[in-house]
């Protein structure tokens, strides 16, 4: 008889930024944009016998286009 073992690989990352706004009047409320960027990579080497998974979170403030 054989067994088998469920085996669960998990991976959780949670990620929290908390940034106080400033006071601004409304002339200068579409002055600015926030972007977020993010990339990942999932790299699987059959030689190591790995997988490394690779995020990068670029937060930004950027002036508008106006």
């Amino acid at each position: 008889m054989s067994e088998t073992a469920n085996v669960k690989d998990e991976l959780i990352v949670e990620l929290k930024k908390k940034k106080k706004p400033k006071f601004k009047a409304g002339s200068e409320l579409a002055s600015s944009v926030n972007r977020m960027s993010i990339d990942w990579d999932n790299d699987l080497d059959e030689d190591l016998n790995s997988e490394t998974l690779t995020i990068s979170i670029h937060l930004t403030s950027e002036p508008g286009d106006d």
